[in-house]
């Protein structure tokens, strides 16, 4: 139930900002924001006061509770409770308010009615108070054919109105600013990359409060603000420990130091996150447990992003980088090609001068797009991000046909050829490659941390040398190689030598991260190089020399008496103890329905990702339950 639904069965106000006689914890109609500002002031901070209302509380019961009357109150902040999806701020000058600090909170009161602030600035010219209060009376009515009301009970309802057609929060947040200013807007953290100290930007008017986040400098670097630097970071740590997240939060300025208004969300970044549970942590405020809580495994993964090892790649061509993220596959130079390899278990890497909205299933099953025309907006891009698939638009890219007898040319790009792309660099490599995780953040290897040592829970998908290596680097202590249709796609039955000698080849390589590995048979397999398939017999044949050679000691995938796989589609998933997954994003979904499992198997750049999936829901292998405590 959300906050909103909460309040309307309630339909009661909750005041806050009263100091002493704030003795009364928010209960669960007023989670979120109204939860930390309450602790903010348990913590002896200075809050501004305020009165936060469901849609069915008297707007003159509210106002009453701000006391205006007593005291020189220069303003009220009309606000939407946080978190909300349409945040919205307006602030209604009283008449205490100077003539400067009038014109600079009607300008919020035009972004209330839709128009652009600087516009409404210029029209004003030289005016005095009550010009001021005709030049926003003729405004609002140009702008939405209402008057503007003259009470102050009256214009709050119509800001609140004016919030509403834009679907901000039915719960509301009336504060009484008895500051003239200045006007603070802080974040607990860079939003990029997570780290401190707190960031601050004053302004001298009151709109400061309704503008989004700025050119933010460090609070010790400004001179009004260095000396309440303590008192700024004090409250973010304590606004970030109550709401579990990195923040932005608002605050007038006096000579006793910061009054707080607002804290809100910031925009969340998995960087940011991990840094934020790190942190948590590291302070002892919360536990390790709860600290993973607080990471996303998908973030964890877009906070240490794999690249290409450029020395063991071999570069075809670097193109513009138009969809994020690092895939292999083989060559289809058409849609109907992609769905055939998909069809018969490999998987396929679109190559195509461009795409049609109705090849959208051929791109579903597609490991990648790499385009011959267009860019990051083109058709290809576009279809590429909504289903977060890598994409590389490349003109130079030389595409062949290679008829059998052909010499190979080492530049060109044929049907079938293996391929990986990198999304995020626009660089196109032959081949299998080794990917780089590079040195992890700290923030990074800091969760990582909190998950234990590297266990044998997590397994990691290889189908090439390359890969093993790739999983080595990123930390996995067993490998399954499971892309065999992939691996015996290469050759035809005449083949058979050649083939059992490359999979023998990625045993002995799987079997150097240190425990025993496993082999997924398939039951057939198709070649690029003949007309005929490898049926059930010939691919048990080739598996049983290849298992042999390697002395043996191999898990066969779908042994009864081994564990329990799971489909990468789901397929088995409540009985399983091995789920078999094939992005990060998919990790705590697929987690959450199997629960039988103990181990996730995934490809080599997720397997830190699946180390923290397995940890937030306790499953990681020869770990007592109070290991994270």
């Amino acid at each position: 139930m959300s906050p909103s639904d909460l309040w309307s069965e309630m339909h009661r106000v909750i005041s806050f900002g009263l100091g002493a006689a704030s003795t009364t914890r928010p209960d669960a109609a007023a989670t979120g924001e109204l939860t930390v500002l309450h602790a903010a002031e348990q913590a002896g901070f200075r809050v501004a006061r305020g009165v936060a209302m469901g849609p069915e509380d008297a707007l003159s019961d509210a106002l009453a509770t701000l006391e205006l009357s007593q005291g020189a109150a220069y303003g009220v902040l009309v606000r939407a409770l946080y978190p909300t999806d349409a945040p919205f701020s307006t602030v209604v000058a009283l008449e205490h308010a100077s003539l400067a600090w009038a014109r600079d909170a009607a300008g919020t009161i035009a972004d209330a009615v839709g128009v652009p602030r600087s516009r409404f600035a210029a029209s004003l010219g030289d005016v005095d108070r009550a010009g001021l209060d005709e030049a926003v009376a003729k405004m609002v009515l140009g702008a939405v054919r209402e008057p503007f009301p003259e009470t102050l009970e009256e214009r709050i309802a119509f800001v609140m109105a004016c919030a509403r057609r834009r679907g901000s929060s039915r719960v509301w947040v009336l504060q009484r600013i008895d500051d003239a200013g200045p006007f603070g807007l802080a974040s607990s953290r860079d939003s990029r990359t997570g780290s401190g100290p707190v960031r601050a930007q004053l302004s001298p008017g009151p709109s400061a409060l309704a503008d989004g986040p700025g050119a933010f400098r460090p609070v010790r670097e400004q001179p009004e603000l260095g000396r309440f630097e303590e008192t700024l970071t004090r409250a973010a740590e304590l606004f970030e420990l109550h709401g579990r997240a990195s923040v932005r939060f608002a605050f007038t300025l006096d000579e006793e130091g910061p009054r707080f208004l607002f804290v809100a969300p910031q925009k969340r970044t998995a960087r940011s996150a991990c840094a934020l549970a790190v942190d948590l942590a590291a302070r002892r405020e919360i536990t390790p447990r709860e600290a993973l809580d607080l990471v996303e495994p998908s973030e964890l993964s877009q906070a240490w992003v794999p690249a290409i090892d450029r020395e063991s790649a071999q570069v075809l061509a670097t193109g513009v980088a138009a969809g994020p993220g690092i895939a292999r596959g083989r060559a289809v130079f058409s849609p109907a090609r992609a769905l055939e390899l998909a069809w018969a278990g490999v998987a396929p890497l679109l190559v195509v001068p461009e795409i049609e909205p109705e090849d959208i299933e051929a791109l579903r099953v597609s490991a990648a797009i790499v385009v011959t025309r267009g860019g990051i907006t083109g058709e290809a891009a576009i279809m590429a991000r909504a289903l977060g698939k890598p994409c590389v638009g490349s003109s130079s890219l030389r595409r062949g046909a290679l008829q059998l007898g052909d010499v190979h040319d080492p530049e060109t790009l044929y049907e079938g050829d293996a391929l990986t792309i990198d999304g995020s660099s626009g660089l196109i490599a032959r081949g299998a490659v080794v990917l780089s995780p590079g040195e992890p953040t700290p923030e990074v290897r800091g969760v990582l941390d909190l998950t234990g040592p590297a266990s044998e829970s997590v397994i990691a998908l290889v189908g090439t040398v390359e890969d093993v290596e790739s999983a080595r680097r990123f930390g996995a202590r067993r490998a399954v190689v499971w892309a065999t249709e992939d691996l015996f796609f290469d050759y035809g039955t005449e083949d058979f030598d050649a083939a059992c000698a490359e999979l023998v080849g990625v045993l002995r390589a799987a079997a150097t991260l240190g425990t025993r590995p496993a082999l997924r048979v398939p039951e057939r397999a198709v070649s690029r190089r003949s007309s005929d398939a490898w049926d059930r017999d010939i691919l048990a044949r080739a598996t049983s020399r290849a298992i042999e050679a390697v002395g043996g000691d191999v898990e066969r995938v779908g042994d009864a008496k081994e564990r329990r796989w799971s489909g990468p589609d789901g397929a088995d998933d409540a009985s399983a103890t091995v789920v078999v997954v094939t992005s990060a994003q998919s990790l705590a979904p697929r987690l959450a329905g199997a629960t039988s499992a103990t181990e996730i198997a995934c490809s080599p750049a997720c397997v830190p990702a699946a180390r923290l999936a397995l940890a937030r829901a306790g499953r990681l292998m020869g770990r007592g339950d109070g290991y994270l405590q």
